[in-house]
């Protein structure tokens, strides 16, 4: 993390000891959320939206990992800590505002004083090993009696949009100069499929005039955490790609 005084020599002394010690280096901003908790802050916000709206755990779960993630998100935020997760998107309330307004349910989980994986309890319940045994039935209960299937494709977007609309802005102000860096992050930090090529390849696989359409229409359906990025509308407007 680059601070407002760090030098350019100090940057390259970091970079290479850490590839020294076999780390990848990816230099940011000194910002709330940084690269990799910035941009997936989203994806957990609105998954556990989803949750609370009723979508079936097993539709997020199946949807997510058919788009070549290693875990569904529920069980991510089980393995981060719920209490983790938590701090976080407060965090990101903080610094962002309202578009990352924590969900109701997430009130409900911190009174049951879940913490995941390392507390046995969370979204999934967990053996002495953390083998998950099966889906927390009080954290079922939360979920409206009358659950609301959706379709795969409709899950991925608004999970994955979510974060390719967050790598935008993250790339727009410059709290990482390059997009190749912010895919590699995403890749080697948090798992993104690595075959998509990371968050900002897959977008310009899909199309950013695609990925554009897709954003204006979520933003009508599911609220301000889907509007546009400057930086999206520019590069569909003039016909371009995040990668050159």
């Amino acid at each position: 993390m680059r601070a407002e005084g760090t030098s350019e020599g100090t940057i390259a002394t970091l970079k290479a000891f850490a590839a020294k010690v076999g780390k990848t280096v990816v230099v940011t901003t000194d910002s709330a959320g940084f690269a990799v908790n910035r941009v997936l802050a989203p994806y957990l916000f609105e998954a556990i939206r989803l949750f609370e709206q009723g979508v079936p755990a097993d539709d997020l779960e199946k949807g997510i990992t058919k788009f070549g993630m290693p875990m569904g998100p529920l069980a991510l935020l089980d393995e981060v800590g719920l209490d983790t997760c938590a701090k976080v998107i407060h965090q990101m309330n903080t610094a962002f505002g309202a578009r990352l307004a924590p969900p109701a349910l997430l009130a409900s989980l911190e009174k049951l004083k879940l913490l995941g994986k390392k507390g046995g309890k969370g979204f999934y319940l967990y053996d002495q090993s953390g083998k998950r045994l099966g889906y927390n039935p009080d954290v079922l209960a939360l979920q409206p009696k009358t659950l609301s299937p959706r379709k795969v494709e409709e899950i991925q977007d608004r999970l994955v949009l979510a974060m390719v609309n967050e790598a935008a802005l993250t790339l727009a102000e410059g709290i990482v100069a390059d997009p190749a860096d912010l895919d590699v992050a995403m890749i080697l930090g948090t798992g993104f499929a690595p075959f998509r090529g990371g968050v900002l390849r897959y977008a310009d696989q899909v199309g950013v005039g695609t990925v554009l359409q897709k954003l204006e229409a979520l933003e009508q359906v599911a609220g301000a955490n889907y509007a546009p990025a400057a930086l999206i509308r520019r590069l569909a407007a003039e016909g371009k790609c995040f990668h050159s």
